[in-house]
């Protein structure tokens, strides 16, 4: 598995008017992980392209809460995921070929839920029939995927079974599709070590032609990362009650 740098800067701006100054340095980054969850099936993990565990983070700290991530583009990739599929007329399994991530930009403003777009780029595709590993298994979908994690819609209107995604950008916050939510969070890592667990969430619509309750079926991208924390844990509890004061950012599609 070939060497990899990670590029992830860390910054931090107080709750005043006035900046606190930031702190820059090499830090370590513990853990990464994607995976797309889709109701009634099994999550799609997309793996890290090479040895996360390790690898030295570029970023900076400040004695404020977290503001702010920036990840390199390819951090994750696949070539192809697959999974089963039971319980939907004629689907045999979804599978995501071709995969990687665009660079992620995330900011917080204003005290909010750290937010921004990280493409997942690649092609969504439905078996049906046969299993996906079938040699006559034929892609008749091939929607590209990138609307996931940025924003946009895509369809294939006219299909066997028409299917639309609809996605939007990733958040720390709380997000929902229809009935369904899920939320993000930063939190101490455990073990109390001085790392933050960031998990960020985008919501992903994905629509057919099928009869209800299979014509809109929820589904999210999560992301988790494991990074230092941008200050002591005295401020980074500080920052969670002001987050809590000012009330969680909602999004939805």
């Amino acid at each position: 598995m070939r060497a990899r740098t990670l590029v992830l800067c860390v910054t931090g701006v107080g709750f005043g008017l006035v900046p606190t100054p930031a702190e820059a340095g090499q830090l370590p980054i513990r853990e990464a992980s994607l995976e797309i969850q889709i109701r009634g099936v099994p999550a799609l993990e997309i793996p890290t392209d090479g040895n996360v565990d390790g690898l030295l983070v570029t970023g900076a700290r400040t004695e404020t809460a977290l503001r702010s991530l920036a990840l390199p583009a390819g951090l994750f990739a696949a070539d192809e995921v697959t999974v089963p599929v039971s319980g939907i007329p004629f689907v045999t399994g979804i599978e995501i070929f071709d995969v990687q991530t665009g660079p992620g930009l995330f900011a917080s403003f204003a005290g909010g839920a750290v937010e921004g777009p990280m493409a997942i780029g690649g092609t969504f595709n439905v078996c049906l029939f046969v299993s996906c590993d079938d040699p006559s298994q034929t892609s008749f979908l091939d929607l590209p995927l990138d609307v996931v994690g940025q924003g946009g819609s895509v369809s294939n209107a006219g299909s066997f079974i028409a299917v639309s995604l609809t996605g939007a950008p990733w958040t720390t916050g709380s997000t929902s599709v229809g009935s369904v939510s899920e939320s993000g969070s930063v939190a101490p890592a455990p073990g109390g070590d001085g790392f933050l667990t960031v998990r960020l969430v985008t919501p992903i619509l994905v629509e057919t032609s099928l009869a209800a309750p299979l014509d809109l079926i929820p589904a999210f991208g999560i992301l988790a990362l494991e990074v230092p924390e941008p200050g002591g844990l005295a401020s980074v509890l500080c920052a969670f009650g002001a987050l809590a004061m000012l009330g969680a950012r909602r999004r939805r599609i």
